[in-house]
Order: C-alpha cells, then sequence, then structure tokens
C-alpha cells in the first residue's frame, strides 16, 4: 500500500490526533482546515470553544482541534487557548474583532474564523407577563430585544431560540416567518424563554392563558 508522505507526518502526531492513520489508510491526504463557529459573536467576560476540523482528499472530515496551534490577531480583545484540556477556547477580553486561526504546522493549512466581541448585557422579552384569554385569541407574538451597556437596543426575535416550558399550554415557533409567535393550546402558565446561541444571554416573560 502506497503511504504519502503527508501521511507520514500525520502518524508522527498519533498522539494529538488519533484518528490520522485511519483517514490515511482511506486515501485521503489533508487539503484545507475549517473553523467554527463561523464569524461569530460573543458576549464580552465569556469563553467559547471553536472547533478546527480537517478536510481531506477523499472527502473525509475528522476534529483537528488539539492538533493545530491557535492564534488570535488581537489577543487583548479575544485570547484563544493552546493549553491541553482547553486548544481552541476563546476568552473574549475587549469589544471588537479579533481573527482566530488554526494551523497545522506540519503541512502549513491553516484556517480561520472572525469573533465580534460584543457588550450585551441582558434580553428583554415582551409583552411583559401577559395574560390572554382563549376566547379571544389563540395567538401572541413575542419580541426579544438585546440590550447593551451603552444604551442601545438590537432586535433579535428571529435570531434567539425560544422555548415554551409548557407546550400543553403554549407553543412557541422557531420557523422562519413566525419566530416568536406563540401558538395558545389550552388554560395554565407557561414561561417564554429566548436564548442567544452565541452569547447564552436569555430573557424570559411569564405567559398566562385563561379560558
Amino acid at each position: 500500500m502506497k503511504v504519502s508522505r503527508s501521511c507520514i507526518l500525520v502518524v508522527a502526531a498519533l498522539l494529538v490526533a488519533p484518528f490520522g492513520l485511519m483517514s490515511c489508510l482511506k486515501g485521503g491526504t489533508l487539503t484545507a482546515i475549517t473553523v467554527t463557529p463561523t464569524n461569530s459573536t460573543v458576549a464580552k467576560g465569556t469563553t467559547t470553544p471553536f472547533v478546527a476540523t480537517a478536510v481531506f482528499s477523499d472527502g473525509t472530515t475528522l476534529v483537528w482541534t488539539t492538533a493545530v496551534t491557535w492564534n488570535s490577531s488581537d489577543p487583548a480583545i479575544a485570547l484563544v487557548s493552546n493549553v491541553t484540556g482547553s486548544q481552541g477556547f476563546v476568552t473574549s477580553e475587549e469589544v471588537g474583532a479579533a481573527t482566530i486561526t488554526a494551523t497545522d504546522l506540519s503541512n502549513g493549512f491553516s484556517g480561520s474564523t472572525t469573533v465580534t466581541v460584543s457588550n450585551a448585557i441582558n434580553m428583554i422579552v415582551t409583552p411583559s407577563n401577559p395574560v390572554i384569554s382563549l376566547a379571544t385569541t389563540t395567538q401572541q407574538q413575542f419580541t426579544a430585544m438585546e440590550t447593551f451597556a451603552n444604551g442601545t437596543e438590537l432586535d433579535l426575535t428571529t435570531l434567539v431560540f425560544w422555548e415554551s416550558s409548557d407546550p400543553a399550554v403554549a407553543q412557541i415557533s422557531n420557523s422562519t416567518g413566525s419566530y416568536g409567535l406563540a401558538t395558545l393550546v389550552s388554560a395554565g402558565t407557561t414561561t417564554i424563554t429566548a436564548t442567544d446561541l452565541i452569547t447564552n444571554i436569555t430573557g424570559t416573560t411569564i405567559l398566562t392563558v385563561t379560558p
């Protein structure tokens, strides 16, 4: 069986990339590295794991997070770790943007993404604690507004993940064209939660449904 030079390099790095040999035996050689999440926004003071993925010529992909060297274009804004056990973890230090790069030093392939650090502080879901009668309507639209330290607000209704703590009382949509639209099912109380999956900031309101 013919083994490429790049495969030999991967075998030498088995301690940090134990699945590299498997990919070589499939006939693939490394062609690219991608970094995710792509062009994300994170809250200041939070830590977010980034993942490096190796793409091979035979179409296979492998998580390569621990086999690369991580770098930030501006550590004062976003600091990325190369410490064992936390490789790829990005800590947001200051508001701004930085490029996070993952490089496989054995062959020079690298991938990068941009991370923007935000000073978002909380999220408000409206209407606040509404009481709605099923005799009047079967739907209620909710809105999620994220607020920032400088006092500005951003409507994230179509960008957050919506949840209802009791779908038997009300179900809420995460579908295009109806984000945040609750469908009332039966009388009772449920908590409506909006979560910014990038910053992990959440907002809640209590919906009471009456007959």
